[in-house]
C-alpha cells in the first residue's frame, strides 16, 4: 500500500474539496497526506483506523466543525481486512452550497410570494364584491316584502348561495303568512255567519 502516495496526491491535486487522504493496514497508519503533502499523521488518525476496523461494513461518516470525514475499509483478494482509508472533506465547500441553495429556495419564495398576494386581494375583492351585491339585492327584497306582502318573490341568482338562502326563507315566510291569511279568512268567515 506504499505505492499508494502517487495516487493519493494525485487526488489530492484534482480534487480541492479534500483536505486530507490517510491511508492504512490493520497495524497502523500508512500514509497521511493533506494540502500541505505527505503530512505527520494526525492525533485522530489512530481512532479513524479502529472505528473503520469496527464497523462491520467498513463504512463510516463523521463530521467536525472544519470537515466531513469517510471511512472506507479496504480488503484483500481474499476478502480479509487489509486496511482503510479516510477521506477527510471541506465542510466550508458544501456549507456553502447549502447557504446558496437557501438563498436561492427563499428567493423563490419570496417572488412566488409576491406573485400569489396581488391574485389573493383580486380573488378577495371579487368574493366581497359578489357579497355586497348580494345583500344589496336581499336588502331591497326584504324592503319591498315588508312594505307589500304580496310582491312579487326574491328570484336568487344560480351563483349566489346567500341569495339562494334568503329566498328559501322568504319562501317559508310567504307559505306561513298564506297559512295566517287563510284562517284569518276562516276565523272572519265563521265571525261573520254567527251575526
Amino acid at each position: 500500500m506504499k505505492n499508494m502516495e502517487s495516487v493519493i496526491e494525485r487526488e489530492l491535486q484534482r480534487d480541492d474539496r479534500i483536505l486530507s487522504i490517510t491511508l492504512f493496514d490493520p497495524e497502523k497508519v500508512l500514509v497521511h497526506a493533506g494540502k500541505d503533502r505527505f503530512a505527520a499523521n494526525p492525533p485522530e488518525a489512530g481512532t479513524w483506523r479502529r472505528r473503520t476496523q469496527a464497523t462491520p461494513v467498513g463504512r463510516w461518516r463523521g463530521e467536525t466543525p472544519a470537515a466531513w470525514q469517510v471511512g472506507i475499509g479496504l480488503t484483500d483478494t481474499a476478502g480479509r481486512p487489509a486496511g482503510g482509508i479516510v477521506l477527510q472533506y471541506d465542510r466550508a465547500f458544501y456549507d456553502r452550497d447549502i447557504r446558496q441553495t437557501r438563498t436561492e429556495l427563499a428567493r423563490v419564495a419570496a417572488m412566488l410570494g409576491l406573485s400569489v398576494t396581488p391574485l389573493v386581494f383580486v380573488a378577495l375583492f371579487g368574493l366581497f364584491h359578489r357579497l355586497h351585491g348580494s345583500l344589496a339585492r336581499i336588502r331591497s327584497a326584504l324592503d319591498r316584502s315588508i312594505s307589500d306582502p304580496r310582491a312579487a318573490a326574491f328570484r336568487p341568482r344560480a351563483a349566489a348561495p346567500l341569495e339562494r338562502h334568503y329566498a328559501a326563507a322568504e319562501h317559508g315566510i310567504r307559505e306561513a303568512l298564506a297559512m295566517l291569511d287563510s284562517r284569518r279568512a276562516g276565523l272572519n268567515h265563521a265571525g261573520a255567519a254567527r251575526e
